[in-house]
């Protein structure tokens, strides 16, 4: 796994992406995206500009571990059950598969995890409903592990968290569209955070928006 330390080398230096972008004429809108490790690709000129402007060689922009991951989301068609598993390589070879069942608990109005109701008193009550927030709890169901993607430096650590806050939030997202089309319109963007990352389990909170419902017309 390769990623940046641009935003390690500007805290070094208290200096913002704004006043980078204005001394390397690169837009905002890109030092934003590779200073959260977001560009999946960012070509030598871009590198060649930073590295010359903050000081540093190409060995203080990146970041390199031979591990790496996969993670997928997976609805078991038949029992309706939710995983997530999270396949782990070291130097391109799978070394384990970690296994969590997903349970989800639903809240309303507020970003917080403390006001627990059911699916079908959300739908009847959908007219007093603004926030929908999920905490998605990933229960380990296996023993595989692997030392070297638990002890992993801080920055990739990090960049794992945020890779897995992307794939469940768009799923659970997804599901929440789907289950309450008839009531709702979300908005288009979700908030969300791993909250927990207890032991050998996760916790994700996952909050998203009203924007309109769907009122059924007296006619």
């Amino acid at each position: 796994m390769l990623i940046n330390r641009l935003a390690i080398l500007l805290a070094e230096r208290s200096m913002s992406g704004a006043r980078l972008a204005s001394d390397t004429g690169i837009a905002q809108s890109t030092i934003s995206k590779i200073t959260s490790n977001k560009s999946k690709q960012v070509d030598y000129e871009t590198v060649n500009k930073i590295c010359n402007t903050l000081g540093v060689t190409s060995d203080d922009f990146f970041d390199y571990s031979p591990i790496d991951y996969e993670i997928k989301y997976f609805i078991n068609e038949d029992s309706g059950d939710i995983f997530t598993f999270i396949k782990i390589l070291d130097r391109d070879r799978p070394v384990a598969t970690l296994e969590y069942k997903v349970d989800l608990e639903f809240h309303i109005n507020t970003n917080k995890p403390d006001n627990l109701v059911g699916i079908e008193e959300i739908k009847r009550n959908y007219q007093q409903v603004e926030i929908v927030t999920v905490k998605v709890c990933l229960k380990k169901q296996n023993k595989e592990t692997y030392d070297k993607f638990t002890k992993l430096p801080s920055n990739f650590q990090n960049i794992f968290t945020n890779d897995l806050l992307q794939v469940v939030g768009k799923n659970i997202k997804e599901y929440l569209i789907q289950e309450f089309k008839e009531e709702f319109v979300f908005a288009k963007n979700s908030s969300g955070h791993v909250d927990q990352l207890l032991s050998e389990d996760i916790q994700i909170i996952v909050s998203s928006k009203i924007v309109d419902c769907k009122f059924e017309l007296p006619f």
